[in-house]
């Protein structure tokens, strides 16, 4: 019984290690248009470095698993000028793609960009991403949040929410990478952000025949 219990708390300290993830990745090229090799891209939250990667001799980067957030990314390599994008929101399964042009010429300090997104090529056609700082102003509960996007269905608050037709218990809650059975429960204040599918969902989550609320929880750091 004891080796049971240790096993299945291993596993599930496993699912949650591997749980929350998305990617960065993207292409560096020059101002010709050609590809920077060996360029140096950090990840940083804030002043802290969190991840790293260099180009290919494509001009390719990844980086990752990263945890839900926001984040900047540096570009750096001797003969060009760094370049700086900031405020890069990343959730949980979500492939975020940023590239970058670097001048030759070298200047006086780095380049910095606030990234805003167009368009969302790591994600289906049907999504709605709703941060914490938008669950913070709302009058309604946060697992109430999702009957507000398109394709959903609820007759009360409080009541369950339904996607496109189907029946309330079709939805799947998925909280920091975990299934739920039955209705969620979860704190205001503990949401990073919840991620809806109404609509053409990835595969890894093929057994909802409805919608699917994926739900990230703060790190520590933003909960102290």
């Amino acid at each position: 019984m004891k080796i049971t219990g240790i096993l299945s708390l291993f596993l599930l300290s496993a699912q949650l290690a591997f749980a929350g993830f998305g990617e960065i990745n993207g292409r560096v090229l020059d101002a010709d248009g050609k590809p920077v090799y060996s360029a140096h891209v950090q990840l940083k939250s804030g002043d802290q470095a969190i991840n790293h990667a260099f180009t290919d001799f494509e001009g390719y980067y990844v980086i990752k698993p990263i945890s839900s957030g926001t984040y900047n990314i540096n570009v750096s390599l001797i003969g060009f000028q760094t370049q700086v994008i900031e405020n890069i929101s990343v959730s949980d399964g979500q492939i975020r793609v940023v590239n970058f042009t670097l001048s030759n010429t070298i200047l006086d300090g780095p380049t910095i960009t606030s990234y805003k997104d167009l368009v969302e090529p790591g994600y289906p056609i049907k999504i709605a991403i709703i941060g914490y700082k938008e669950l913070e102003v709302m009058p309604i509960a946060p697992l109430d949040a999702p009957a507000l996007t398109s394709g959903a269905f609820q007759a009360d608050y409080g009541d369950p929410i339904q996607f496109r037709g189907s029946r309330p218990d079709a939805t799947l809650y998925i909280i920091d990478g975990i299934k739920i059975i039955g209705e969620p429960v979860a704190v205001r204040n503990s949401i990073d952000d919840i991620v809806v599918y109404s609509g053409g969902m990835p595969a890894k989550y093929g057994d909802a025949t409805g919608g699917i609320v994926v739900i990230t929880t703060k790190s520590y750091k933003k909960l102290r």
